[in-house]
């Protein structure tokens, strides 16, 4: 069983939170995109995964249209997440980290970081 522990979450535009997954950082952030980054390392910032400072996984599921209701649409169609309800958050994040357990890389990219790894 997978270990998901959501810490922070809130805010509007972006709405974000932070936790630890099988005891992994990792850093969500619903606004214009909905993305979550994961490092490799305990100790590690999840952020510097998404600038490639650091090693460890990205996920980007804007327009996944599991979650595309799950915040504002504009006429043109596009997508603002920044107005995720913090509950749809939670569904999201547990949704896509469990997948990604059981090997559902849908979504994932992995990042080699500049730094060869961690921080550390």
């Amino acid at each position: 069983m997978t270990a998901i522990m959501i810490g922070d979450i809130g805010g509007v535009c972006p709405v974000q939170a932070t936790g630890t997954f099988d005891g992994r950082p990792f850093y969500f952030r619903a606004r214009w995109s909905l993305t979550i980054s994961m490092a490799d390392n305990a100790g590690d910032d999840p952020v510097s995964v998404s600038t490639g400072r650091i090693s460890g996984w990205y996920w980007n599921g804007t327009g996944n249209p599991e979650f595309d209701g799950n915040g504002h649409t504009y006429e043109d169609g596009k997508h603002h997440y920044g107005w995720m309800e913090l509950d749809a958050a939670r569904k999201c994040i547990e949704t896509v980290l469990e997948a990604f357990s059981v090997g559902d890389l849908t979504g994932w990219t992995r990042v080699e970081g500049r730094q060869g790894g961690s921080l550390k």
